[in-house]
């Protein structure tokens, strides 16, 4: 299977991700998918549901008076261990 292909912008910036990669990586028509910047290279990566899942598990933990140290604590802690998830598949 082939690491790369060539696809095409649209006038309305949308991109086609080829069906070999879709297929692999078991993305389909609905999926989200996170755009991240990382060094001048453009990564696409299907969000994972289990990480949104965790994230309202500990949302309800915390209970509904979360104080903003809290809310920039646990968006903090949540982009750390995305960035290191990030250097994994690159």
């Amino acid at each position: 299977m082939d690491d790369y292909e060539i696809t095409t912008i649209t006038s309305r910036g949308q991109v086609t991700i080829p069906q070999s990669f879709r297929e692999r990586e078991h993305i389909q028509t609905g999926d989200k998918l996170v755009v991240k910047d990382v060094n001048g290279t453009i990564i696409l990566k299907k969000l994972d549901k289990s990480i949104l899942k965790n994230f309202f598990k500990t949302m309800e933990e915390v209970g509904k008076h979360v104080s903003q140290n809290d809310i920039k604590r646990l968006r903090e802690e949540s982009e750390s261990q995305s960035h290191k998830k990030t250097k994994k598949w690159m």
